[in-house]
């Protein structure tokens, strides 16, 4: 019961929902932000965020991805890169999953 409704929160978030394990590499997506993306969240997985991202953008995000996996949660803006190629600014909130491991499934 308690599995079943935290599926239905995450599928039907508002706001994206993007996990990555420890190299980067997108572990889920809900279809929230693969809408944002234009993509579908099959489509996300096991990719590097930054296939996502304009090359300019990558260095930045790497040095944050750092902070994030040392546990310090921040805010920020985003540029990410839809299917078409178009951007999409995005303010990323992250965090340390506290819960790594788990699925949704």
């Amino acid at each position: 019961e308690t599995a079943s409704r935290l599926q239905r929160l995450i599928d039907t978030a508002r706001e994206g929902i993007w996990m990555l394990d420890e190299l980067g590499r997108t572990t889920f997506a809900n279809p929230r932000m693969a809408e944002i993306l234009g993509r579908e969240p099959g489509e996300m997985i096991g990719r590097p965020m930054a296939d996502f991202m304009p090359e300019e953008q990558i260095g930045k995000a790497a040095a944050q991805f750092e902070r994030w996996r040392a546990g310090i949660s921040e805010d920020r803006d985003c540029e990410l890169l839809r299917r078409d190629g178009s951007a999409v600014w995005t303010l990323l909130s992250a965090a340390r999953a506290a819960w790594q491991g788990w699925s949704p499934c």
